[in-house]
C-alpha cells in the first residue's frame, strides 16, 4: 500500500512540472513581452513553411487568438495558436496563396504569465513570393450620426474587378480600428479597390446590415500610393428588400407585420366609400381596425416605400375574426406640457392607443380663472397621420400666470382644504367623496373632459386633467448658431442623448427657450436640397449625405446651458 502511495504522489509530483503555471513572488512584472526572433523573419519573401513559429524572453500565453489575431488575407477561423513555454505556434491548417503578402497583426493575443501583459504593436508581413507588398491605406471610421470614433469595426478592401458583394462575400484583406477608431490596412499590391467598413457582431466578416453599422467609400480607391487620410462614415441602414412576412386577422384587429421599417405608407381602399383606419404599433407593422360595418372583406392597396427608396406595392385583403372580443383599452398620455410665456404660446403632445375617429373640441379647454377660460379648436391640433399623436399649438391673445394655481372665491373652507386631494383623484383618508368635490376643475391645467376623443373602436376617455411647466426667460436659455459654407444645410440641436430638440433650415437659427443642460449641434450638408437627411444607397453607390457637429477648441461637442443665458453665435464651417 506504501508504495502504491508513494507512486501516485511521484505521478502528480511529474505533472505538477509539467504543468504550466504563473510564477508566484518576486516584483510585480509591468515589462510586456519581447520578440527575439520569428519563422518566418518579418518581410521575409519566398517563405514556403505550413506554420508559424514566435520566440519570446519569457513565458507567455495566447488569448482569444482568433478574435485577437487578424490574418491578412485571411485563412479563416481554423488556424491553430499554441503557446509552449516562451514559444508561440500558429498553424494554418490550410495552404498559402502563392506569390502572396501575409501580414499577421497579433493585437493583444500574445501576453506573459504574470500580469497579462499584452506584447507591443507585434506585426508580422512576409511573402510567399519574391516581393513584399509596401503600400497601405490609414486612416478613420466615425459614427456619421453621433460623430464619435467607430471602436472596433472592421475595415476591409476588395479588388475592384472582383465581382464581390459586402453583404454575402467574407472579407478577404481586412484590419480592425482602436478605441480612437483609426485603422491601417498594410502591405497591400497596386490597384484598383472598394473600401468598406462594418461591425461584425456576428464574426463573420460580412456585412449583416439588418443588426450591423456599415461605411463604404464610393469612389473607386486607385492605389499607386499609400493614403494616409481615408475617413469613412458608419450608419444603421438595412439594405434587404423590403418583404411582408404576415397578414392576418388578430385579436380585433387584422395585423401586418414587416421584415424591416419603412419610410412612407399609402393606403388604398378598393372600395371608396370604406373608410380604412390603422395605426403603427412597430416600426416594421401596420394595425388595422374594423371599420367595415359588416362587410366580410375589404380589398385594399397597399404602398410602402423603405429608406433605400424600394417599394413594396401590394394587394390585400382586410378581414376580422368574426368573434369579437373584448376591446384593448383606450389610454391617453400627455407630454411635454408647457406654457411659453415670452411667447405667449401653449405646446405640448397628445398621444393616444387608438386612432382618433372624432374629437369634441368644446370639451378641451382650460380654466385660467373663474371668469376666463381657454377654448381649444381643430387649428390647435396638428395629427399624424394615423390619428394617434397630436401636437398641441395654441398662441394666446393676452399673457397668462401659470405659475401660481388659482381657487376660486366661491369654494367653501371646506372644499378648499379637500381641493389638493380631489384634483389628484383622491380624498383625505376618512374622507368620503361627495358630489361636490368631484365636480370641482382645477385651474391652470389642461382640461379633457369625459368623451372628448372616441375611437374607431366608438370607446372614449374619462376626465383627466394635465398640468403645464411655465418656461420664462429666466429659467431658460439661448442659443445663437452660425453655419458658413456653400449649400443648403440642416440645423439640429440635439440633447445629451442625440435626440432632435429643435431643427432649423436657416444659416443663423436662433433656437430660445431652452431648459438648462448639455446640447449638441448637427448640421446635415442637404446634398440634394430637399430638406432632410437622405442615408444613401449601397447598390447605387450613393453615400450618405455629410454630417458634421459643431466642436470647440479642445474637440468638445457638448454644449452646457444654463438659466438667463445667451451663448453664440458659435461658428461652424464647412
Amino acid at each position: 500500500m506504501m508504495r502504491v502511495l508513494l507512486a501516485v504522489c511521484f505521478t502528480q509530483l511529474i505533472l505538477g512540472c509539467a504543468k504550466q503555471t504563473t510564477p508566484t513572488g518576486g516584483p510585480k512584472d509591468e515589462e510586456p513581452p519581447q520578440l527575439i526572433r520569428s519563422v518566418p523573419a518579418n518581410r521575409q519573401t519566398n517563405f514556403k513553411g505550413e506554420q508559424i513559429e514566435l520566440v519570446f524572453n519569457e513565458y507567455v500565453q495566447v488569448v482569444n487568438a482568433r478574435e485577437q489575431m487578424v490574418i491578412v488575407p485571411t485563412v479563416g477561423k481554423k488556424f491553430e495558436a499554441v503557446a509552449r513555454k516562451n514559444k508561440v505556434t500558429i498553424k494554418f491548417n490550410s495552404t498559402l496563396l502563392d506569390t502572396t503578402t501575409y501580414t499577421i497583426n497579433f493585437r493583444e493575443s500574445i501576453q506573459d504569465l504574470t500580469e497579462r501583459n499584452p506584447v507591443k504593436n507585434l506585426k508580422l508581413a512576409f511573402s510567399t513570393g519574391p516581393v513584399i507588398d509596401s503600400l497601405y491605406i490609414k486612416g478613420t471610421v466615425k459614427d456619421l450620426m453621433k460623430g464619435v470614433p467607430a471602436e472596433n469595426f472592421t475595415v476591409a478592401i476588395a479588388p475592384l474587378a472582383d465581382t464581390f458583394n459586402i453583404f454575402n462575400h467574407p472579407a478577404q484583406f481586412f484590419t480592425l480600428t482602436d478605441k480612437k477608431g483609426e485603422f491601417a490596412i498594410e502591405n497591400i499590391k497596386r490597384g484598383n479597390y472598394r473600401l468598406y467598413a462594418f461591425e461584425d457582431k456576428n464574426k463573420n466578416l460580412k456585412v449583416d446590415s439588418r443588426s450591423e453599422s456599415f461605411a463604404f467609400s464610393s469612389d473607386t480607391i486607385s492605389l499607386t500610393q499609400s493614403i494616409t487620410n481615408q475617413t469613412l462614415y458608419a450608419i444603421r441602414l438595412d439594405m434587404r428588400p423590403l418583404r411582408l412576412i404576415s397578414a392576418k386577422p388578430i385579436g380585433n384587429q387584422f395585423l401586418i407585420r414587416l421584415n424591416k421599417g419603412y419610410a412612407t405608407c399609402t393606403i388604398e381602399s378598393v372600395f371608396k366609400e370604406y373608410n380604412v383606419q390603422y395605426d403603427i404599433p412597430e416600426f416594421s407593422s401596420l394595425r388595422f381596425y374594423n371599420t367595415l360595418a359588416g362587410l366580410d372583406s375589404l380589398p385594399v392597396r397597399l404602398v410602402l416605400t423603405d429608406s433605400i427608396q424600394t417599394t413594396l406595392d401590394t394587394t390585400l385583403h382586410i378581414s376580422f375574426n368574426k368573434t369579437s372580443l373584448q376591446k384593448e383599452r383606450f389610454t391617453l398620455k400627455a407630454q411635454n406640457m408647457g406654457y411659453v410665456e415670452n411667447k405667449q404660446l401653449i405646446k405640448g403632445e397628445i398621444v393616444l392607443s387608438k386612432p382618433v375617429e372624432q374629437v369634441l373640441y368644446d370639451s378641451i379647454y382650460i380654466r385660467a380663472d373663474s371668469l376666463t377660460t381657454i377654448k381649444f379648436n381643430s387649428q390647435d391640433f396638428f395629427w399624424d397621420p394615423t390619428y394617434t399623436i397630436a401636437k398641441l399649438n395654441k398662441p394666446l391673445t393676452k399673457p397668462l400666470d401659470f405659475t401660481v394655481p388659482k381657487i376660486s372665491r366661491n369654494i367653501s373652507n371646506q372644499q378648499r382644504q379637500r381641493l389638493p386631494a380631489q384634483t389628484t383623484g383622491r380624498t383625505t383618508l376618512g374622507e368620503k367623496p361627495d358630489v361636490k368635490q368631484k365636480q370641482l376643475k382645477p385651474f391652470n391645467q389642461l382640461i379633457i373632459a369625459t368623451g372628448a376623443f372616441i375611437s374607431v373602436e366608438e370607446d372614449t376617455l374619462g376626465y383627466s386633467s394635465e398640468t403645464f411647466s411655465v418656461i420664462k426667460p429666466e429659467n431658460s436659455a439661448i442659443l445663437l448658431v452660425e453655419v458658413i459654407g456653400s449649400g443648403k444645410t440642416i440645423v439640429q440641436l440635439l440633447n445629451a442623448d442625440y435626440k432632435v430638440i429643435h431643427e432649423s433650415l436657416l444659416k443663423k437659427p436662433r433656437f430660445d427657450n431652452l431648459q438648462p443642460g448639455e446640447y449638441q449641434i448637427r448640421v446635415i450638408l442637404d446634398k440634394n436640397e430637399n430638406g432632410k437627411w437622405d442615408p444613401g444607397n449601397y447598390n447605387l453607390n450613393i453615400e450618405p449625405e455629410k454630417i458634421i457637429f459643431y466642436t470647440d477648441d479642445t474637440g468638445n461637442k457638448k454644449i452646457s446651458l444654463k438659466a438667463n443665458w445667451e451663448l453664440g453665435p458659435l461658428l461652424i464651417r464647412y
